[in-house]
Protein backbone atom coordinates (compact mmCIF):
# COMPACT_ATOMS: atom_id res chain seq x y z
CA UNK A 1 0.00 0.00 0.00
CA UNK A 2 1.37 3.04 -1.22
CA UNK A 3 0.89 6.25 0.97
CA UNK A 4 2.70 9.85 0.53
CA UNK A 5 4.89 11.11 3.36
CA UNK A 6 3.63 14.54 3.10
CA UNK A 7 0.74 15.71 5.30
CA UNK A 8 -2.85 15.48 3.46
CA UNK A 9 -1.71 14.11 0.22
CA UNK A 10 -3.93 12.18 -1.11
CA UNK A 11 -3.23 9.26 -3.69
CA UNK A 12 -5.44 6.72 -5.88
CA UNK A 13 -3.79 3.51 -4.93
CA UNK A 14 -4.64 0.46 -6.65
CA UNK A 15 -4.29 -2.57 -4.38
CA UNK A 16 -3.87 -6.04 -5.26
CA UNK A 17 -4.60 -8.97 -2.55
CA UNK A 18 -1.71 -11.42 -3.88
CA UNK A 19 -3.04 -13.95 -1.19
CA UNK A 20 -6.21 -14.60 -3.74
CA UNK A 21 -6.86 -17.02 -6.80
CA UNK A 22 -8.04 -14.32 -8.76
CA UNK A 23 -6.75 -10.68 -8.85
CA UNK A 24 -8.57 -7.45 -6.81
CA UNK A 25 -7.85 -4.12 -7.33
CA UNK A 26 -9.46 -1.34 -5.17
CA UNK A 27 -8.89 2.19 -5.78
CA UNK A 28 -9.10 4.13 -2.28
CA UNK A 29 -7.42 7.17 -1.70
CA UNK A 30 -5.13 7.25 1.03
CA UNK A 31 -4.37 10.10 3.33
CA UNK A 32 -1.30 10.34 5.85
CA UNK A 33 -1.02 12.71 8.95
CA UNK A 34 1.89 12.62 11.38
CA UNK A 35 1.64 15.78 13.69
CA UNK A 36 -1.69 18.10 14.64
CA UNK A 37 0.19 20.53 16.61
CA UNK A 38 0.43 24.49 16.79
CA UNK A 39 3.99 25.31 15.24
CA UNK A 40 5.42 26.90 18.10
CA UNK A 41 4.15 24.30 20.91
CA UNK A 42 5.68 21.13 19.41
CA UNK A 43 6.84 18.82 21.79
CA UNK A 44 9.63 16.81 19.65
CA UNK A 45 10.00 18.77 16.22
CA UNK A 46 9.26 16.93 13.00
CA UNK A 47 9.42 18.31 9.25
CA UNK A 48 7.54 21.45 8.00
CA UNK A 49 5.25 19.15 5.91
CA UNK A 50 4.86 16.53 8.63
CA UNK A 51 2.87 18.54 11.19
CA UNK A 52 -0.52 20.56 10.53
CA UNK A 53 -2.37 23.10 12.82
CA UNK A 54 -5.00 21.89 14.70
CA UNK A 55 -7.78 24.21 13.13
CA UNK A 56 -7.12 23.12 9.53
CA UNK A 57 -7.11 19.35 10.47
CA UNK A 58 -10.68 19.67 12.10
CA UNK A 59 -11.48 21.82 8.92
CA UNK A 60 -10.38 19.29 6.39
CA UNK A 61 -12.45 16.11 8.28
CA UNK A 62 -14.87 18.74 7.93
CA UNK A 63 -15.00 18.64 4.30
CA UNK A 64 -14.35 15.25 3.86
CA UNK A 65 -17.91 14.98 5.62
CA UNK A 66 -19.38 16.87 3.62
CA UNK A 67 -17.78 15.79 0.57
CA UNK A 68 -19.73 12.06 1.47
CA UNK A 69 -16.33 10.55 1.98
CA UNK A 70 -16.30 7.23 4.21
CA UNK A 71 -13.22 6.45 6.36
CA UNK A 72 -13.08 2.72 5.90
CA UNK A 73 -11.03 0.34 8.51
CA UNK A 74 -7.17 -1.60 7.76
CA UNK A 75 -9.69 -4.67 8.14
CA UNK A 76 -12.31 -3.20 5.63
CA UNK A 77 -9.86 -2.19 2.63
CA UNK A 78 -7.90 -5.97 3.64
CA UNK A 79 -10.76 -7.64 3.18
CA UNK A 80 -11.56 -5.87 -0.02
CA UNK A 81 -8.42 -7.17 -1.28
CA UNK A 82 -8.68 -10.46 -0.03
CA UNK A 83 -12.22 -11.53 -0.17
CA UNK A 84 -13.60 -8.97 -2.37
CA UNK A 85 -15.66 -7.35 0.37
CA UNK A 86 -17.80 -4.15 -0.53
CA UNK A 87 -16.70 -0.87 0.27
CA UNK A 88 -18.76 1.71 1.47
CA UNK A 89 -19.36 4.75 -1.17
CA UNK A 90 -16.16 7.09 -1.50
CA UNK A 91 -13.99 5.19 0.98
CA UNK A 92 -10.62 6.59 2.54
CA UNK A 93 -8.21 5.15 4.11
CA UNK A 94 -6.72 7.68 6.95
CA UNK A 95 -3.08 7.18 8.42
CA UNK A 96 -1.08 8.39 10.90
CA UNK A 97 2.76 7.69 11.41
CA UNK A 98 4.64 7.59 15.12
CA UNK A 99 1.97 7.36 17.71
CA UNK A 100 2.43 10.85 18.89
CA UNK A 101 0.15 12.30 21.70
CA UNK A 102 -1.38 14.45 19.17
CA UNK A 103 -3.19 11.41 18.21
CA UNK A 104 -5.28 11.11 21.52
CA UNK A 105 -5.70 14.83 22.56
CA UNK A 106 -6.19 16.43 19.34
CA UNK A 107 -7.03 13.69 16.29
CA UNK A 108 -9.33 11.20 18.20
CA UNK A 109 -11.93 13.77 19.49
CA UNK A 110 -12.04 15.12 15.62
CA UNK A 111 -12.71 11.52 14.34
CA UNK A 112 -15.11 10.45 16.75
CA UNK A 113 -16.82 14.05 16.48
CA UNK A 114 -17.17 13.06 12.39
CA UNK A 115 -17.84 9.22 12.90
CA UNK A 116 -14.58 8.67 11.22
CA UNK A 117 -11.91 5.90 11.85
CA UNK A 118 -7.99 5.83 11.03
CA UNK A 119 -5.36 3.68 11.21
CA UNK A 120 -2.32 4.69 13.84
CA UNK A 121 1.02 3.46 12.87
CA UNK A 122 2.93 3.22 16.23
CA UNK A 123 6.50 3.57 17.44
CA UNK A 124 6.41 0.97 20.24
CA UNK A 125 9.45 1.86 21.32
CA UNK A 126 8.76 5.50 22.06
CA UNK A 127 5.47 5.31 24.30
CA UNK A 128 5.64 6.85 27.41
CA UNK A 129 8.08 9.57 26.24
CA UNK A 130 8.16 13.43 25.94
CA UNK A 131 5.24 14.32 23.77
CA UNK A 132 4.35 10.62 22.63
CA UNK A 133 1.15 8.14 23.81
CA UNK A 134 1.31 6.41 26.54
CA UNK A 135 -0.05 3.45 27.24
CA UNK A 136 -3.38 4.38 28.63
CA UNK A 137 -3.71 6.59 25.79
CA UNK A 138 -2.84 4.31 23.51
CA UNK A 139 -5.57 1.75 24.60
CA UNK A 140 -7.83 4.94 24.65
CA UNK A 141 -7.43 4.88 21.20
CA UNK A 142 -7.96 1.15 20.70
CA UNK A 143 -11.22 1.08 22.60
CA UNK A 144 -12.59 4.05 20.52
CA UNK A 145 -12.18 1.45 17.44
CA UNK A 146 -9.09 2.90 15.85
CA UNK A 147 -7.15 0.48 14.21
CA UNK A 148 -3.36 0.03 15.86
CA UNK A 149 0.07 -0.82 13.49
CA UNK A 150 3.41 -1.14 14.00
CA UNK A 151 5.89 1.22 13.20
CA UNK A 152 8.90 -0.74 14.67
CA UNK A 153 10.14 -0.23 18.10
CA UNK A 154 12.62 2.94 17.40
CA UNK A 155 12.16 3.88 13.86
CA UNK A 156 15.79 2.96 12.37
CA UNK A 157 16.22 2.20 8.99
CA UNK A 158 15.36 -1.83 8.37
CA UNK A 159 17.55 -2.02 5.37
CA UNK A 160 20.45 -1.31 6.95
CA UNK A 161 20.30 -3.51 9.98
CA UNK A 162 21.34 -7.21 10.76
CA UNK A 163 18.85 -9.93 10.68
CA UNK A 164 18.44 -9.75 14.33
CA UNK A 165 18.24 -6.29 14.63
CA UNK A 166 15.55 -5.74 11.93
CA UNK A 167 13.80 -8.79 12.99
CA UNK A 168 13.71 -6.77 16.88
CA UNK A 169 12.18 -3.72 15.31
CA UNK A 170 9.46 -5.67 12.96
CA UNK A 171 8.12 -8.30 15.30
CA UNK A 172 9.34 -7.11 18.32
CA UNK A 173 7.14 -3.65 18.00
CA UNK A 174 4.10 -6.01 17.16
CA UNK A 175 4.46 -7.90 20.13
CA UNK A 176 4.73 -4.82 22.10
CA UNK A 177 1.84 -3.25 21.21
CA UNK A 178 -0.09 -6.72 21.82
CA UNK A 179 0.91 -7.04 25.33
CA UNK A 180 -0.54 -3.20 25.46
CA UNK A 181 -3.63 -3.37 23.80
CA UNK A 182 -4.41 -6.84 23.59
CA UNK A 183 -5.60 -7.19 20.59
CA UNK A 184 -3.60 -9.01 17.15
CA UNK A 185 -1.62 -5.87 15.37
CA UNK A 186 -1.79 -7.21 11.83
CA UNK A 187 -1.16 -3.81 9.77
CA UNK A 188 2.96 -2.35 9.63
CA UNK A 189 4.30 0.74 8.30
CA UNK A 190 8.26 1.08 7.16
CA UNK A 191 10.09 3.68 8.85
CA UNK A 192 10.41 6.17 6.03
CA UNK A 193 9.14 3.67 3.49
CA UNK A 194 12.63 2.34 3.12
CA UNK A 195 12.01 -1.47 3.20
CA UNK A 196 14.18 -4.37 0.88
CA UNK A 197 13.26 -8.21 -0.12
CA UNK A 198 15.15 -9.21 3.38
CA UNK A 199 12.82 -6.63 5.25
CA UNK A 200 9.55 -8.07 3.56
CA UNK A 201 10.36 -11.56 4.05
CA UNK A 202 10.37 -10.30 7.85
CA UNK A 203 7.51 -8.90 7.84
CA UNK A 204 5.62 -11.36 6.50
CA UNK A 205 7.12 -14.19 8.98
CA UNK A 206 6.17 -11.89 11.76
CA UNK A 207 2.31 -12.86 11.03
CA UNK A 208 1.40 -8.96 9.52
CA UNK A 209 -0.92 -9.25 6.75
CA UNK A 210 -0.51 -5.33 5.15
CA UNK A 211 2.22 -3.00 5.05
CA UNK A 212 3.03 0.11 4.04
CA UNK A 213 5.50 2.32 2.25
CA UNK A 214 5.60 6.14 1.29
CA UNK A 215 6.24 5.47 -2.41
CA UNK A 216 4.21 7.69 -4.50
CA UNK A 217 2.22 6.73 -7.03
CA UNK A 218 -0.02 3.67 -7.80
CA UNK A 219 0.48 -0.28 -7.06
CA UNK A 220 1.39 -2.20 -9.74
CA UNK A 221 -0.76 -5.46 -10.21
CA UNK A 222 1.72 -8.78 -8.72
CA UNK A 223 2.94 -6.24 -6.16
CA UNK A 224 1.28 -7.77 -3.09
CA UNK A 225 0.37 -6.51 -0.01
CA UNK A 226 3.30 -6.14 1.95
CA UNK A 227 5.96 -4.07 -0.47
CA UNK A 228 3.20 -1.73 -2.38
Amino acid sequence: MRRSPIVCAVLAAGLLAASTAHARTVNVPILTFHRVQAYAREYVKSLPDETIEPQRFFEDMAALKRAGVHPITQRQLYDAMTTGARLPRRPVLLTVDDGYVDDAVRIMPVLRHDGFVATFYVISGRLGQAGFLNKTELRRLAAAGMDIGAHTRTHRSLPTLSAADAWSEIDGSRRDLQRIIRRRIDWFAYPAGEYDATVVAAVRRAGFLDAVTTDSGVTEPGSGTLAT
